[in-house]
């Protein structure tokens, strides 16, 4: 994937400020051009993980940072058993729109 396709991905994140003109010296996120998009389990930074529904299945990509708004785990915690992990079939991707 291109690294301007890319730049969907970077909503939200920390980082994402150098991505606009004049925060840089290259104009991007020093991460952006190796970065690669993965699934993450996505929480709300002030939810509480007592229910596998807190959790919602992302497409981001794998250096994505937003502290104070939201957690991204590798995979669902290990309390929850199988048949309740079922965050949603296929993920959220922000790059898709409608």
């Amino acid at each position: 994937m291109e690294t301007h396709d890319k730049l969907r991905y970077c909503v939200g994140c920390v980082n994402d400020f150098y991505n606009r003109g004049g925060n840089s010296n290259t104009g991007r996120c020093w991460c952006l051009a190796q970065a690669e998009i993965v699934t993450r389990f996505q929480i709300g930074w002030w939810t509480q993980p007592t229910s596998p529904t807190a959790y919602r299945k992302v497409l981001t990509l794998a250096c994505h940072r937003a502290p104070g708004q939201y957690a991204l785990h590798e995979a669902m915690p290990e309390c929850f058993p199988d048949y309740l992990r079922v965050a949603r079939e296929e993920p959220f991707d922000p790059a898709k729109k409608g």
